[in-house]
């Protein structure tokens, strides 16, 4: 008997045998035993994959944005008359820990100078840090700054105690100023003042075009002023290194004391304007 598969000289009986059809017979056998030998090669059974759950599902994250994260609205100064909306992520720190007031103040401080030039850093001089409600306009600008203002609610923005409050700001400007400047360098674990800063939940305040009423948030605002004691400064190490300098000079080139303070005074009179001409300019 022959196998399936293969054609037989049975098959073509009473037909003319030629030399091309035993040919043709011949590799059509050939073709069907190769295409069996790779059949047989086959695994009876499907391949078994893995069924192990994937890595990515398990891990849980940091923070959901429904129940954990928060964001405080910093309304920060901006050359010449503007001030600009920062928002601050304040969920986790940089250990993945719960926020203690030690480490809030010290991301806070990170991120008020993080986003001041060099510049900025030396013309001006933070004053106080207060509570208020503000209005926000387009690129994130902010208008109508309101101080001591706080959330009447507590649909939007996390903080305690509950309104209505019984003091207004929960706290002072001369204690926050304290807190903002020495409060990361203490071991403080609690939350004592990080729970009165308003944060708004789910996401930071943006600016919507098509709503008509104007979109009112709540967060701190960084009052500064013009750094004076920059150019008193300035004027002081200059004048008294040029003027001692000059007069040291002309003493040994003119032989002439009262001279040479004479010019002295001149040089110090105007290296004075001139740095208070150029701290006007510059705010």
């Amino acid at each position: 008997m022959f196998k399936a598969g293969y054609i037989t000289h049975a098959q073509i009986s009473g037909q003319t045998k030629s030399p091309a059809s035993s040919l043709t017979i011949n590799v059509q056998n050939t073709f069907n035993g190769a295409r069996r030998r790779i059949s047989s090669l086959r695994p009876s059974t499907l391949p078994i994959f893995n069924t192990k759950p994937s890595l990515v599902a398990s891990i849980a994250l940091p923070c959901l944005p429904s129940q954990r994260c928060r964001w405080l609205h910093m309304c920060l100064k901006k050359p010449s008359y503007a001030t600009k909306l920062e928002p601050l992520h304040v969920c986790k720190d940089e250990e993945e820990k719960d926020f203690t007031d030690a480490t809030f103040f010290r991301v806070l401080r990170r991120a008020y100078f993080g986003s001041k030039s060099l510049q900025e850093k030396l013309l001006f001089k933070l004053r106080k840090i207060e509570f208020v409600e503000f209005e926000l306009c387009p690129e994130n600008l902010v208008d109508h700054i309101l101080p001591d203002k706080y959330p009447p609610t507590l649909d939007e923005y996390d903080f305690l105690p509950p309104p209505p409050l019984k003091k207004c700001p929960p706290i002072g400007t001369s204690h926050m100023m304290h807190l903002f400047t020495s409060c990361s360098a203490q071991p403080l674990n609690t939350n004592l003042y990080l729970r009165h800063i308003p944060k708004r939940r789910e996401q930071a305040l943006s600016f919507q075009p098509d709503l008509v009423d104007a979109i009112t948030g709540w967060g701190l605002h960084f009052v500064e002023s013009l750094n004076s004691a920059l150019a008193v400064t300035v004027m002081f190490a200059v004048s008294l290194v040029l003027g001692i300098v000059f007069a040291i000079c002309w003493c040994i080139w003119r032989q002439d004391i009262q001279g040479a303070f004479g010019v002295a005074s001149y040089v110090t009179s105007v290296i004075t304007l001139a740095a208070m001409t150029w701290q006007m300019w510059a705010f």
